[in-house]
């Protein structure tokens, strides 16, 4: 991991037993020598978006931070493999659902 906290931030191995396999990444390989799914794609079981700043404020763009998760292969832990950070147009004040996405997020 990078001391100096450049995103995007990869996580290869799970922080319990060390493994470097993941169900969906498993798949998502599978996908991609099928053709089904572009290599430059971060899959997971599940993403989470969590934005930064006062929510009450009206203000044009807004910072958040993107959280993909997976599954071990071996162990079966859930654990963050990938994190960034982006800039998206801002919701309006005290909105805290319906967030858009920019159309690149979960480019590697």
């Amino acid at each position: 991991m990078s001391e100096k906290n450049d995103f995007p931030i990869n996580y290869d191995k799970c922080p319990l037993c060390g493994c470097k396999k993941h169900v969906a990444r498993t798949i998502a390989d599978g996908m991609v020598a099928a053709g089904k799914l572009a290599p430059d794609k971060v899959t997971g079981t599940k993403v989470e978006t969590i934005g930064i700043g006062d929510q009450l404020k009206a203000t044009l763009t807004q910072t958040i931070i993107i959280k993909v998760y997976d599954v071990c292969w071996d162990c079966g832990h859930e654990h963050i493999i990938y994190t960034d950070k982006k800039e998206v147009a801002a919701t309006m004040p005290g909105q805290t659902h319906g967030r858009q996405l920019p159309p690149d997020f979960m480019a590697r």
